[in-house]
């Protein structure tokens, strides 16, 4: 029976190069589905078997173009996994255990089937504008610096439901991760990452904070190799209702009343502005936060280095998240 669930809900979609692919129920009042996929780096699964164990010379080799061979996964080193972890601005929902469930159940034959070591690391976005918005509507700021969030706001609500969502998935029995990485946590390392990309030409300051380039990407690259990037026309319709809300509700704060400055409808931000009413950090383009798809990148880097084996999330994060996080690795 488990191979019949594992074959129907996981197939690999091999992945040409660069970061593997994703696995995140990323928000939790989300109602797009949490199909998780799994995508291992330079390493096919052939999608009519669950996992064949390639000790035996009959396994081919997979450099990663996109074939169905299977390659041997090393045994001298533990493998290094990254799973995006939710949002916590409210409580987790059946989305979220169906993703986590399935993800354990992945995790657990790896392990316990296959023998190999895991060092599964599982990202915490605990800072976003969801959850600004929520604390506002609580009354959990003060409304006139950081420190009214942080003395009872903004970091005591979302680690509150953090609490809650491991809580949750201990009732399922999911095995918690050997190390949680939280964005509040690594805002220093983010500063720098975004340094980074802005001294190769990858990104660039405008008014309301920094954005990621995507004509600076090479012709070569294949941005959308998912093959789930909407028309531009689309995402620019989308970027500007966003963009409108999250106006509207800091309106009268000079600071954020500035013109979009966007040079492609496609482009991310790395680092956003903030009004003086939200948590915020100092940066070199002034007050603000990280934008969304840097979070993951920067705490992989920071904790894994540059080399990461798997990477997993939820079907509904392949864009923009995952796309715009492969891109600006």
């Amino acid at each position: 029976m488990l191979r019949r669930v594992l074959a129907r809900n996981f197939v690999h979609r091999p992945l040409k190069g660069g970061l593997g692919g994703c696995y995140r129920a990323h928000h939790a009042a989300s109602t797009s589905h949490h199909e998780p996929i799994i995508r291992i780096r330079n390493r096919s699964l052939s999608p009519s078997t669950t996992f064949q164990d390639c000790s035996s010379s009959s396994c081919g080799s997979s450099s990663g173009s996109g074939n169905n061979n299977f390659h041997q996964l090393p045994r001298d080193k533990a493998l290094t996994w990254y799973a995006c972890g939710p949002t916590v601005y409210d409580s987790a929902h059946l989305g979220h255990a169906r993703t986590y469930v399935a993800t354990d159940i992945i995790r657990r034959i790896i392990t316990d089937h296959f023998g190999h070591t895991i060092e599964f690391a599982m990202g915490i976005t605990d800072i976003d504008d969801k959850i600004i918005n929520r604390c506002k509507e609580q009354g959990l700021g003060n409304g006139n610096t950081t420190t009214g969030y942080r003395e009872g706001g903004f970091e005591s609500f979302a680690s509150n439901f953090e609490y809650d969502f491991f809580s949750d998935m201990d009732q399922l029995q999911v095995k918690r991760p050997d190390v949680v990485l939280r964005v509040t946590e690594h805002i220093p390392e983010i500063v720098d990452f975004i340094e980074r990309l802005l001294s190769r030409g990858y990104a660039y300051v405008t008014q309301d904070g920094v954005y990621f380039n995507i004509d600076k990407l090479p012709e070569s690259y294949q941005y959308d190799r998912f093959g789930c990037v909407p028309p531009v026309a689309e995402i620019e319709s989308q970027e500007n209702s966003t963009y409108n809300i999250v106006t509207n509700l800091s309106s009268g704060d000079t600071d954020v009343n500035l013109p979009k400055t966007k040079k492609d409808p496609r482009d991310f931000a790395l680092w956003k502005r903030a009004p003086l009413t939200d948590p915020a950090w100092e940066s070199p383009w002034g007050r603000g936060r990280p934008g969304w798809h840097i979070e993951c990148s920067t705490m992989t880097t920071a904790y894994f280095g540059e080399d990461l084996d798997i990477h997993s999330g939820g079907i509904d994060l392949q864009f923009p998240h995952h796309t715009n996080e492969i891109a600006q690795r």
